[in-house]
């Protein structure tokens, strides 16, 4: 459930233009941060009344679309919740879990759910198994494993390029 209900957005989307400032509204209104009323107010001028909704979609996104944001973020220096609001990503945080889990255990850290490799192994019947399939399999997961490491490999390297160049400044 949310936290907020739409009927309080609207109320406060509707007293941030009468003169008050957002500091003004969130206090008025009881919310913590003022970014929060600037936030709703940016998502009802992009999507109107249905941005504001929560949505009960879950969204999943591949770890090429991580990547692609993550990177997006980096290179135009854009903060989380610009970047969400960029990319229609309903939370922030959602970002900031990305990067967290880039830099912890790199790029198997934005694996999905679904792209995970199960723990647990499958009993195999091994006058069945054929090594040509078996083979093929490996060199998939191989060639994989190289793309992932070669976009890992770019994304780290535009990001000590960024670092390179703040310093400089």
């Amino acid at each position: 459930m949310s936290k907020y209900k739409v009927e309080d957005k609207l109320n406060v989307i509707n007293t941030y233009p009468n003169g008050m400032g957002s500091q003004m509204v969130a206090r008025k209104f009881g919310i913590k941060s003022r970014n929060t009323v600037l936030c709703w107010v940016k998502i009802y001028k992009k999507y109107g009344l249905d941005g504001l909704k929560k949505s009960n979609k879950v969204i999943e996104y591949s770890t090429k679309e991580k990547q692609y944001i993550l990177n997006w973020m980096k290179t135009t220096k854009s903060s989380y919740p610009e970047t969400a609001y960029h990319f229609n990503i309903p939370s922030p945080s959602t970002i900031w879990t990305w990067e967290k889990r880039l830099e912890k255990k790199g790029i198997d850290g934005l694996l999905s759910r679904r792209e995970r490799k199960t723990m647990t192994k499958k009993k195999t019947n091994k006058a069945n198994s054929n090594n040509t399939n078996t083979d093929k399999e490996k060199l998939k997961k191989l060639e994989e494993e190289n793309l992932m490491l070669r976009i890992e490999n770019d994304f780290l390297k535009k990001l000590r390029a960024l670092d390179d160049e703040e310093d400089q400044k």
